[in-house]
C-alpha cells in the first residue's frame, strides 16, 4: 500500500490532477489525506468529494461490466491476480440470495481489501440490473466519501489548532489508527461474507 507520505507528497505536488488514478488505488487514504489537505487550505473540499464519488462510481462501473460481458473466462484467466476466484464468487452469489442490496452497499466499506472488487464483479455476472447496481453504489460511495473527507477534516483541524510539535505527532498518529481501523472493519466484513459460503 502506498505511504501517507508518497500519497501527500504527490497530492501537494500534483492537486487534483493525481486524485483519479490515486483513488483508484487507495481511495480510502487519498480521501482522508484529501479532507486534511483541505482544511489547510490546498483543495476544496467539496471538489474532493464530488471527483472521490464520481470516479468510484466509474471504477465500479467498470467492474460491474468486466463481469457482466467477460465473467467466467475473465475470471478463468486473470481473476487470481485481483481475488476474483472461483469461491470467492461463489460465496458472494450464496450471499446476495439472502442480502442483495446489503451486499453491494457494505462493498462500499471495503474498499481496499478485496471484498469490494469480487462484489462489483459477481453482480454483473449475475446480471444485477445495472441501474439498481448504479443506485446503491452511488448512495454506497456518497455516505462513504463524505466519511472519510469529514475524517480527514476534522483531523486537519485539529492539526491546525495544536501549535506544539507533541500536539501535531499525536494527529498524525491518530490518523494511522483510524486508517488502520478502517482497514480492519473492512478486513473482518470480508471475512464475515466469505464464511458464508460454508
Amino acid at each position: 500500500m502506498a505511504t501517507i507520505e508518497t500519497v501527500t507528497g504527490l497530492l501537494l505536488a500534483y492537486r487534483y490532477l493525481i486524485i483519479v488514478p490515486l483513488s483508484l488505488v487507495a481511495q480510502p487514504l487519498v480521501g482522508m489525506l484529501s479532507g486534511v489537505l483541505a482544511r489547510l487550505g490546498y483543495f476544496d473540499v467539496f471538489a474532493i468529494y464530488g471527483v472521490l464519488v464520481v470516479t468510484a462510481v466509474c471504477g465500479d462501473m467498470f467492474w460491474y461490466w468486466m463481469g457482466y460481458r467477460w465473467g467466467m473466462p475473465f475470471m478463468t484467466r486473470f481473476g487470481r491476480f485481483v481475488s476474483i476466484t472461483p469461491r470467492h464468487v461463489e460465496g458472494v452469489k450464496k450471499v446476495f440470495s439472502k442480502y442483495h442490496a446489503s451486499i453491494l452497499l457494505i462493498s462500499k466499506l471495503t474498499n481496499g481489501v478485496g471484498f469490494a472488487l469480487v462484489t462489483l464483479f459477481t453482480a454483473g455476472l449475475t446480471r444485477v440490473p445495472f441501474w439498481r447496481f448504479v443506485g446503491l453504489n452511488l448512495i454506497g460511495e456518497s455516505i462513504w466519501s463524505a466519511m472519510i473527507i469529514s475524517i480527514g477534516y476534522f483531523l486537519g483541524d485539529a492539526y491546525i489548532s495544536v501549535n506544539n510539535g507533541l500536539g501535531k505527532a499525536f494527529i498524525t498518529v491518530a490518523i494511522l489508527v483510524l486508517i488502520g481501523i478502517i482497514f480492519g472493519v473492512a478486513n473482518y466484513m470480508r471475512q464475515w461474507v466469505f464464511s458464508q459460503i460454508d
